[in-house]
């Protein structure tokens, strides 16, 4: 964040944590974080301080040579996604000394529920598909909406109204990746702005599903990739003295979306991996296949004790 020290950093993302968690008693959101570290690894304590602080960590020390490492992490990742999200990290690499790992899990019931006895099968258009159906629900309520130049946008409430579901729906002459490239932060704040509430038939399908990537490429494109190149990363506030960068950055998402409400769940684990020592250059090739000069020295006057030369060294 341009413009921000550290320490503004540091707070802002706590209190806007704390902010998140209270806001609204009939959506349970949890948020987590963690670090792990390699039990021979040394941390400084500074860097251990600000993440308790700040951040609510849990930090662990860990034999990151035994077998049983990555089941206690992962253990640690399905408790705090409510089982949604397992089995992220499968083994551990031998330059590997830490992982950050933070989780949120998010369960909200609609403000308005919707009656099972409505869900059915009903048409949904996928691109070279016909006569495609899915299990959709429906209701009538009041939903704060706007119509978008390129797009519909429904805002459907959980619990109070604190969280909610903005649903973004391309004009049939417009594709989801046309919706997506007019996203921005200040134009999304004026759409939201803009919605007014408005009698609604919604028809919507239910939908669950998994996702995991990798975020490398992805966090690169947007700037961060000075953080993945072993020769440039600096995460001296960590360990000043063990040059450190991120080897790969894991996200595993869970979303159930039914009758009741949403259940989602997400995990991000930044690998930190030791930058490994650069090969030493290929030595020069001092071949002595061939008849040579040899002397013998002292070595502070450089007095030649000795000097001749060697035809065959046989003789």
């Amino acid at each position: 964040m341009q413009g921000f020290t550290d320490s503004e950093i540091n707070k802002t993302y706590r209190k806007l944590m704390l902010s998140l968690l209270s806001l609204d008693p009939q959506v349970e959101l949890s948020i987590a974080n963690s670090i792990w570290y390699r039990n021979t690894f040394k941390v400084q304590q500074s860097f251990i301080d600000i993440n308790k602080m700040n951040y609510d960590a849990e930090i662990a020390a860990l034999d990151f040579k035994s077998l049983q490492s990555p089941d206690i992490i992962n253990k640690w990742i399905a408790g705090k996604t409510n089982d949604k999200i397992k089995d992220v990290i499968k083994d551990i690499g031998p330059q590997t000394v830490m992982f950050l790992v933070n989780a949120i899990y998010f369960n909200g019931k609609w403000k308005h529920p919707f009656d099972e006895k409505n869900t059915s099968r009903r048409p949904f258009a996928i691109p070279g598909e016909t006569n495609h159906k899915v299990m959709s629900m429906m209701m009538n309520a009041d939903f704060r909406h706007g119509a978008q130049p390129d797009f519909d946008a429904l805002e459907i409430p959980y619990g109070q109204g604190n969280y909610n579901i903005i649903i973004l729906l391309p004009n049939k002459d417009k594709t989801v990746n046309d919706v997506i490239a007019s996203l921005n932060g200040e134009n999304l704040d004026e759409w939201m702005n803009r919605m007014k509430k408005t009698d609604v038939q919604l028809t919507m399908p239910k939908f669950k599903f998994s996702f995991k990537e990798q975020l490398k490429d992805a966090l690169s494109g947007i700037g961060m990739g000075i953080a993945f190149d072993s020769s440039k990363a600096n995460f001296a506030k960590i360990n000043p003295n063990v040059p450190l960068f991120i080897s790969k950055v894991q996200h595993n998402t869970f979303v159930d979306v039914n009758e009741k409400g949403t259940e989602a769940a997400a995990v991000t684990v930044v690998v930190m991996d030791k930058a490994t020592v650069s090969l030493r250059p290929r030595p020069y090739l001092f071949t002595v296949d061939r008849p040579f000069v040899f002397m013998i020295t002292e070595k502070e006057t450089h007095a030649v004790m000795f000097i001749g030369k060697v035809m065959n060294p046989h003789l």
